[in-house]
């Protein structure tokens, strides 16, 4: 049976348990991610048609700073300290950049923060040079997780859940016609963790 990452309503789901700082439970209010039948779960407390709270959908301007972003990493991902969550960061952005066409990449790299921006830039450079300077790398859900990881140093689990909040971040980090066009470039596993493909997938199944 199909289960939607969307929660359909808009009642707030119960604040989950801190994450733990070492190995042990990483489990709390969490729901299976579809697609790939890789069986990893991804925490989904903020995963809801409305999409991102309104407070971080309202700074969408494309401007946000690097200390912000990396909080609300922290904050959503629930990790034990920023360092975590800057390499979380840092590690989402590295593979979604495998994953764009090399010209979309940078484009989403200009409206981030400088450090964020650079790791982004450097893999979509090294990705145009292997790709003749266009074309991004095929890869599903299960890779993009496992790539997380191993950049980050933790498991796919985690990974998962870390690149959950860091692409609730760029949601409302980016402008919104580069957020759809994003969304529009990835295969329909990971545009779940965005938003937008969320609230896409709850329309079909509902309409």
């Amino acid at each position: 049976m199909h289960t939607s990452l969307v929660n359909s309503t808009d009642v707030p789901l119960p604040t989950p348990a801190p994450r733990p700082a070492a190995d042990g439970d990483r489990t709390g209010a969490r729901s299976p991610v579809t697609g790939g039948g890789h069986g990893v779960l991804v925490d989904c407390r903020y995963a809801r048609v409305t999409g991102v709270p309104s407070a971080l959908r309202a700074e969408g301007t494309g401007l946000m700073r690097h200390d912000e972003m990396i909080g609300k990493v922290q904050a959503l991902a629930q990790l034990p300290d920023r360092g975590t969550a800057e390499r979380a960061a840092h590690a989402v952005v590295s593979t979604l950049s495998e994953r764009l066409p090399a010209g979309l990449a940078r484009h989403v790299a200009a409206q981030l923060p400088p450090d964020m921006a650079a790791a982004m830039r450097e893999t979509a450079d090294m990705s145009a040079e292997r790709d003749s300077g266009t074309a991004c790398e095929r890869f599903g859900l299960t890779a993009f997780a496992g790539r997380i990881a191993v950049r980050a140093g933790t498991d796919e689990d985690a990974a998962l859940r870390d690149a959950a909040a860091v692409m609730e971040v760029l949601d409302a980090a980016l402008a919104p016609e580069l957020t759809e066009r994003m969304a529009g470039a990835l295969p329909a596993d990971i545009r779940e963790l965005l938003p937008v493909g969320r609230a896409a997938q709850y329309t079909e199944e509902t309409g």
